[in-house]
């Protein structure tokens, strides 16, 4: 399933928004210290598994595991047009999962990919392709090894 973690990979930009470093306990999706507002989107690094984007919920609390580490928690702050696009993107990938259909048949099952003008399938990445690059050019890149 399409996440705004994948999104935000694709444009190469997560927002940053602070940074904290130190020794980090996870507990009951809790952090200590507890640094978390509900909905604050994070990247967590030097965690193992807990290592990626997250979002906090509504109660300020993370689905990781438990686990101590030294490492960083940054703050993102995506703006909301890039999470209403986002929210766009997500829907439209559900509806048309590895990429939109030209034609499909049932009787001796055939499938047939719709494709763009280069003969490549139509994807959420190419579909979305206009509005993505504003936020591609509209931010600086950055290292992304999450």
């Amino acid at each position: 399933m399409l996440t705004v973690a994948d999104v935000m990979r694709e444009v190469r930009c997560c927002f940053p928004d602070g940074r904290w470093e130190g020794e980090i306990t996870l507990r009951g999706g809790r952090m200590e210290p507890d640094l978390l507002l509900p909905g604050d989107w994070v990247v967590l690094r030097g965690g193992g598994s807990a290592d990626g984007i997250r979002q906090a919920d509504g109660n300020g609390r993370l689905d990781v595991p438990d686990g101590t580490f030294t490492g960083s928690v940054t703050w993102l702050k995506p703006p909301e047009d890039f999470l209403r696009l986002c929210e766009r993107i997500i829907a439209w990938d559900a509806e048309n999962g590895h990429g939109a259909l030209k034609r499909e048949r049932f009787a001796g099952y055939g499938r047939e990919a719709a494709v763009d003008m280069n003969g490549l399938p139509v994807t959420w990445r190419s579909v979305f392709a206009p509005e993505l690059n504003w936020f591609r050019r509209m931010w600086a890149q950055e290292e992304m090894s999450w």
